[in-house]
């Protein structure tokens, strides 16, 4: 007769090694991480977990390497977390593109309102540009025309406090701190 063997890990039928991790977990993070570093103006906040994540990532890699029991759950966790940041820079991206082309859009009105009529328009809507949809594109910004010179600004997308600024004399947008 031959001796039983017992199995004492949790999963029924798998030895202790065999046992099949679940990605789950490591699912729910990541979208919880995508859900909050995906907001306008928070992309900053992405160096808090950077470092842990970095070293985790390293950690389970050299753990994959030599274990190839466990190899193929590991890369799919790092897979998922790579996707998760990868998600969330292009999520900010798009923002950025957006907002800016939108502000690009508002300059060109600025211009030719002042070429045709010879001074900066004192309000938004003086270009039939509306108050409220100025708003929704870009967020915490403003236009003004003071002695002729028009000023526009709006917050920068990613980092809170920071704003984009027009130089209409020199044509370009400028990152101010």
């Amino acid at each position: 007769m031959t001796p039983v063997q017992r199995n004492n890990s949790m999963t029924p039928g798998k030895s202790d090694g065999e046992k099949k991790t679940k990605v789950y977990p490591t699912v729910i993070a990541a979208s919880i991480f995508v859900f909050f570093l995906s907001m306008p103006h928070v992309f900053f906040m992405i160096y808090v977990p950077a470092i842990p994540l970095l070293i985790w990532m390293m950690v389970n890699l050299a753990r994959a390497i030599r274990d190839p029991k466990t190899r193929k759950i590991r890369l799919a966790r790092i897979a998922i977390w790579i996707v998760a940041i990868g998600f969330v820079c292009g999520i900010h991206r798009v923002m950025y593109v957006i907002t800016r082309s939108y502000a690009d859009e508002v300059i060109v009105k600025i211009d030719q309102f002042s070429k045709t009529h010879g001074y900066c328009p004192e309000t938004l809507e003086d270009m039939g540009i509306d108050r409220q949809q100025f708003k929704e594109a870009l967020g915490f910004a403003s236009y003004s025309c003071q002695d002729g010179n028009p000023s526009l600004y709006y917050a920068a997308t990613f980092i809170i406090y920071d704003t984009y600024s027009y130089d209409f004399e020199q044509s370009i947008w400028e990152y101010r701190d």
